[in-house]
């Protein structure tokens, strides 16, 4: 293929492909190329119609943009705020004072 030929493909055939993305859900970018492939439509690498997809038809898909993504994820949260808050209690004011053996007095006759 010479130098920007694929890109001319892409464009001659853009509104086929944003109508095969759009209105019959081909949204992977594999099965579209697949397809066309087989109607013989393009002849172009599957890495070259990629990076010509994700650039000029899935980038601009509004329900796939990052910030749709992001509102969607605040949406949920904000949900989740409305749970009740969980409460400790704590019990006893009296702070733990750790053991001392030598508290106690010893008595000799004890020892052995």
């Amino acid at each position: 293929m010479q130098r920007g030929t694929a890109k001319v493909q892409f464009f001659s055939n853009y509104d086929y492909i944003k109508d095969l993305y759009y209105k019959r859900g081909l949204v992977v970018a594999k099965h579209l190329y697949e397809l066309l492939k087989k109607e013989e439509i393009i002849s172009m690498s599957y890495k070259q119609f990629n990076r010509y997809f994700q650039e000029f038809i899935f980038n601009k898909d509004k329900r796939f943009s990052i910030s749709n993504i992001v509102q969607n994820k605040t949406a949920e949260l904000k949900e989740t705020d409305k749970t009740p808050k969980i409460k400790k209690i704590v019990i006893g004011d009296k702070k733990h004072k750790p053991y001392n053996p030598h508290t106690r007095e010893i008595n000799p006759e004890d020892i052995l």
